[in-house]
């Protein structure tokens, strides 16, 4: 299986980015997935709606951004909606049968939620609460395997959801981690 991750920013050329994975598709019908973030478009419309997207960076300088409920709203709107159907239907446009799905749907990628966060506040650290994120570690093997076996592409994205049923926002690059192992 090759998954192929594009990633968010603004300078993604993603007709090209699909034209390049149309080529590879008659040798890897049944064997490709795409993975995509969607961090420029998600501060676009954050910023339309007036919501502000803060960024906190942890102890060991890793940088995320901090996921409160109306965060998640415009999460939906952009990586799940937006962009996840526009790259679709670039796919289709291109001959390639794909599918778009977030983590959330068929509990494709299920999340452990991240309970804190340690952020680094200047010299301090501090732990922050309400943040609605998590980490993948169980990937939906069998939709994927249904999808790919049907010769589907799937086009993926954030967020996943929780055993509790609790979308939250995730890394793609360590779901995509999660998927490889799986």
């Amino acid at each position: 299986m090759i998954l192929i991750k594009i990633g968010g920013g603004k300078d993604i050329n993603l007709e090209a980015v699909v034209s390049d994975i149309a080529d590879l598709w008659p040798k890897m019908k049944g064997n490709l997935i795409i993975v995509h973030g969607g961090s420029q478009t998600r501060d676009e419309i954050a910023k339309k709606l007036k919501i502000k997207v803060k960024v906190v960076e942890s102890p060991s300088q890793i940088t995320s951004v901090f996921s409160d409920k109306d965060l998640i709203d415009v999460f939906l709107m952009s990586y799940a909606g937006l962009i996840n159907k526009r790259l679709t239907a670039l796919c289709q446009k291109k001959g390639l049968n794909a599918i778009g799905l977030s983590g959330v749907d068929g509990r494709l990628w299920q999340a452990k939620p991240k309970p804190f966060l340690y952020v680094k506040q200047g010299q301090k650290v501090k732990i922050v609460r309400g943040n609605l994120s998590g980490k993948v570690y169980k990937i939906n093997s069998r939709l994927i395997k249904l999808l790919l076996n049907n010769d589907f592409l799937p086009v993926i994205t954030p967020p996943a959801i929780t055993k509790e049923g609790e979308i939250v926002n995730t890394d793609s690059d360590l779901a995509i981690s999660a998927m490889v192992k799986s």
